[in-house]
């Protein structure tokens, strides 16, 4: 009788998972039905600095639909045949989504109007970095709609030189029109989408669907690279090629494609000491010929730049770091405790010192033996760099989007993915006196430091069960 009992219980729960699976597809299909419809109501916005109580209120919304769509991949997608049809749903509402967003203006940042500056300079032949924009040398250059409304005239550019090379195809194509870059960050955004799968079915195929989903829906990657134009999926696609031949031991390709990222944007150069320490644990010579490749690499790209402009893009990045703020949290508190004439030499010191030691003691004694290990010591180092910023703006949160991706959504990263739905918070006082940028500076970061510190504290994690109910906290096999 109990063994009747046991089989008609088995039977049910089987019958009750294949209706699950069953129901998967369509009510994914709703979820990004429902998203699309809130694209195409940001969309409509026009302009969303003007809109901004509104585009912060149907992100959130959209971000709440993201959740659930991670949920409903998360269930049940074991077998080969849902998992294609869901990748397949995955994709198609991926490329929609950035559609959508592709002809939105990018209003809520300056950040498109460097790039194509820059990349009409590049297109008239003349080196960015020798000339701020306010140069009289560049006068029959200024004739430009969007010259009027930029507000760092008076500054060399940062970018470094792979992304200029982006912003002079893009002009060239699109003379001058956002769409070129937009449509070409769009394109590296998609190919992340694969690279990642490719990453997880290698290193954690457990989380191929759920790791997928994290990344390519992301309401905040698709606004601020899609919608807003900021190249973050560029040097992202490098960084991911770079991992992907590290998996498969071809070191060379791995190096190169590293110094690449480094190239496109400065942030990866955090992680080379994640690299080092990881590729310790390869046979013998293997970190020599990484850091030999990496300084070949940089060197055939950089050389030139330097003969032609001297130290302007090093004194640029400087410049930058010592005179930038936004949206910080332990900068900010070191702003209050220093005197305000002090700040801006005392504070930033302090700052980065302190992210440096705390770096430092994360790292010793790491030996981040495995993918996974090495995966959560670059989204550790980037968090940090992120606490002690003393500008956090909204896109660099996108550099933990993948690492996120990688490790699935568990107990030591899900404080990281809640930020990259609060950052979006500090377009608020940004835009609109109406709002207090202490009380949205702490509504951001404050559930982030209990939910990074209290599981420290504590053996009963009060995070585990939310955790659990994302169902990804089992540690893949390696």
């Amino acid at each position: 009788m109990s063994n009747t009992k046991r089989s008609i219980s088995e039977s049910y729960i089987s019958n009750m998972r294949l209706y699950t699976s069953e129901k998967k597809v369509p009510l994914l299909i709703i979820l990004g039905l429902v998203q699309v419809a809130i694209y195409l109501r940001i969309l409509a916005l026009d302009n969303l600095g003007l809109n901004i109580s509104n585009f912060v209120s149907f992100f959130l919304v959209c971000f709440i639909f993201y959740i659930f769509s991670i949920l409903v991949v998360n269930r049940n997608s074991k077998s080969k045949h849902s998992i294609k049809n869901i990748f397949f749903i995955i994709m198609i509402f991926s490329i929609i989504f950035r559609v959508i967003l592709l002809s939105l203006k990018p209003t809520l940042s300056h950040d498109m109007m460097r790039f194509l500056w820059d990349g009409r300079l590049i297109f008239h032949g003349i080196n960015p970095y020798l000339y701020t924009p306010e140069s009289s040398e560049l006068n029959a250059l200024k004739d430009v709609a969007y010259f009027i409304d930029y507000e760092f005239k008076h500054t060399l550019t940062v970018y470094p030189p792979i992304a200029q090379f982006i912003f002079g195809v893009s002009y060239f194509f699109s003379d001058g029109n956002p769409f070129g870059i937009k449509l070409i960050t769009t394109f590296f955004d998609l190919m992340n989408i694969v690279v990642i799968a490719l990453l997880l079915r290698n290193v954690n195929p457990e989380k191929l669907l759920p790791g997928i989903m994290i990344y390519a829906w992301s309401p905040l990657l698709i606004i601020e690279s899609t919608g807003n134009g900021h190249i973050e999926p560029i040097p992202i696609f490098f960084i991911l090629l770079s991992l992907l031949f590290l998996v498969k031991n071809r070191i060379r390709l791995s190096s190169i494609n590293y110094s690449c990222a480094c190239l496109s944007k400065l942030f990866p150069i955090l992680i080379l000491p994640i690299f080092l320490i990881h590729l310790k644990n390869f046979s013998r010579g293997v970190t020599k010929k990484f850091l030999v490749w990496l300084i070949l690499t940089s060197s055939i790209i950089l050389v030139p730049i330097l003969l032609s402009s001297g130290l302007n893009l090093l004194h640029q990045i400087f410049w930058y770091s010592q005179n930038i703020a936004y949206n910080s949290s332990i900068y900010r508190i070191i702003e209050v405790i220093f005197p305000f004439h002090l700040t801006v030499n005392i504070a930033r010191i302090v700052t980065y010192s302190a992210f440096i030691v705390t770096g430092f003691l994360f790292l010793r004694n790491k030996h981040l033996k495995s993918f996974i290990e090495f995966a959560e010591g670059c989204l550790i180092l980037f968090g940090l760099f992120l606490l002690f910023a003393p500008a956090v703006f909204q896109w660099y949160l996108i550099w933990l989007l993948p690492f996120i991706a990688l490790l699935g959504i568990n107990r030591k990263n899900i404080g990281w993915f809640y930020f990259t739905a609060a950052v979006i918070l500090a377009y608020l006082p940004q835009f609109s006196f109406d709002y207090d940028v202490n009380i949205i500076a702490l509504i951001q970061y404050l559930p982030l430091y209990v939910i990074l510190i209290l599981p420290a504290f504590t053996a009963n994690n009060p995070f585990k069960p939310l955790s659990d109910w994302f169902r990804l906290t089992a540690k893949p096999k390696v």
